[in-house]
């Protein structure tokens, strides 16, 4: 069995958190991140190809933002988001 590395540890179980809180939109823009990295309690979502512009621009949409970060803080981390 393959072990899941830290970051997309963190990254599924804020998809599930989003999905408990009823925000599949943010799920699936967390999800559609190219890659993730885990820095000092940051989760960093790369969006750098231009396909996938969109989804990023819903992550720093300042309502969904609000919903990213209460479920974020519910893990103990913080969403960066580069794009």
């Amino acid at each position: 069995m393959l072990a899941i590395k830290p970051e997309e540890g963190k990254r599924s179980e804020l998809i599930d958190e989003l999905l408990r809180r009823h925000e599949p939109v943010i799920a699936r823009a967390v999800e559609s991140a190219l890659g993730c990295s885990l820095k000092n309690g940051s989760l960093f979502l790369s969006y750098l190809d231009p396909a996938h512009a969109a989804w990023a621009k819903v992550l720093v949409d300042f309502k969904q933002k609000l919903a990213l970060e209460a479920a974020a803080k519910q893990l103990g981390i913080e969403v960066c988001v580069l794009s």
